[in-house]
């Protein structure tokens, strides 16, 4: 891919803002995840994050993310409601990028979900891609998260079918199977 998505991409009830490593998204991506652990605990078993700990951790992982991003890798973004206040994380990660395929990862902190704010974040973004020449677009989840499988479907995404041990959860020391979700240009 020689062009790149923009750093910001604003919709109606949500902006999207290029995950950047300074200090002060440091502190924010910490503070979200020191006060939504648990309950992001799934996001990263089946991204295989390592759980950021520290505003260390969230710094280096936002390096990571920079890198990725310069490399055309994986695209990074924020979820920010119109008040400023961080709310979700979505990625686009170029899995296959001969194939000219996408995966996309994400995340809402609990008390903001059931608003449409992903479906308005792929919705932003999928125009972006397909038009910076992706092809196939693809969701996947372990097979146990019943509400992105539900969230796929309702934002146009095909069911595929499971790939078995799609994953290696870390965390739990075990495989896990996946759901595959996928809307072709």
């Amino acid at each position: 891919m020689i062009m790149e998505p923009k750093n910001i991409i604003s919709g109606k009830k949500i902006q999207l803002k290029k995950a950047e490593a300074t200090i002060l998204s440091a502190q924010h991506l910490y503070d979200i995840m020191l006060s939504n652990k648990s309950d992001l605990r799934r996001w990263f078993e089946s991204s295989n994050t390592q759980e950021i700990d520290s505003v260390e951790d969230a710094f280096r992982f936002l390096l990571e993310l920079e890198n990725l991003w310069h490399k055309q890798k994986q695209y990074a973004y924020f979820i920010y409601l119109p008040t400023g206040k961080l709310i979700g994380f979505i990625s686009a990660t170029l899995t296959e990028p001969e194939n000219c395929e996408l995966t996309f990862h994400f995340w809402i902190i609990k008390e903001e979900r059931k608003n449409g704010y992903v479906s308005e974040a792929l919705s932003l973004l999928e125009p972006v891609f397909f038009f910076l020449g992706i092809e196939r677009m693809v969701v996947s989840c372990d097979t146990s998260y019943k509400t992105v499988q539900s969230l796929a479907l309702k934002n146009g995404y095909q069911f595929e079918g499971i790939k078995r041990h799609g994953y290696w959860n870390s965390i739990k020391n075990r495989f896990n199977d996946v759901g595959i979700f996928s809307k072709i240009k």
